[in-house]
């Protein structure tokens, strides 16, 4: 049979729950409750760039951010991050997405990607005359210098493989 104290403590235990629950605001609820979407953008043609004039972002997912702004009735606003603090943003709150960030295996760890990519793109290497490389072991070389943009996919995949490159290291940018 309940006592008094019993109640007591029921009550406030149903009192305090709201205080000690950690139930999150979607995504989706901060978008329409803002009436913003805060896309992630990232130095690097042709996904974003930055006017330096103007001060205006473009590019292939800056677009796509205001096709979806626009969509979706809300006003679109860009964040600047980088490459490899994006999911960090995400995590923080900061972002509401960053489109075209490739989906590593240590991202989706910690963010959601769609299964099927939107675009597929090619990468190319610019390599200057008189060195020969047909393969990624021939550029693993001391006296070869590799330049990638920071926390991309090409510096995340090419810091495992090219380890001799620049004195161990790969020259990062951006």
């Amino acid at each position: 049979m309940p006592t008094k104290i019993h109640k007591l403590l029921l009550s406030l235990a149903i009192a305090a729950a709201p205080f000690f629950s950690h139930a999150e605001e979607s995504t989706w609820d901060h978008i329409k409750q803002s009436g913003e979407l805060r896309v992630g953008v990232a130095q690097g043609e042709p996904w974003y760039f930055k006017d330096p004039a103007t001060g205006q972002w473009n590019g292939i997912g800056y677009n796509v951010g205001k096709v979806l702004a626009k969509d979706l009735g809300v006003k679109l606003v860009p964040v600047e991050t980088t490459w490899g603090n994006a999911v960090a943003a995400l995590q923080a709150g900061q972002i509401d997405t960053m489109l075209v960030l490739d989906p590593t295996d240590e991202r989706r760890k910690a963010a959601d990607f769609s299964d099927q990519p939107f675009l597929w793109y090619a990468q190319g290497v610019l390599i200057r005359d008189g060195v020969k490389a047909e393969s990624w072991e021939d550029l693993n070389r001391p006296d070869i210098k590799i330049g990638v943009t920071l926390g991309s996919s090409p510096d995340l995949i090419l810091t495992k493989k090219i380890t001799q490159s620049a004195a161990g290291a790969l020259y990062q940018y951006g």
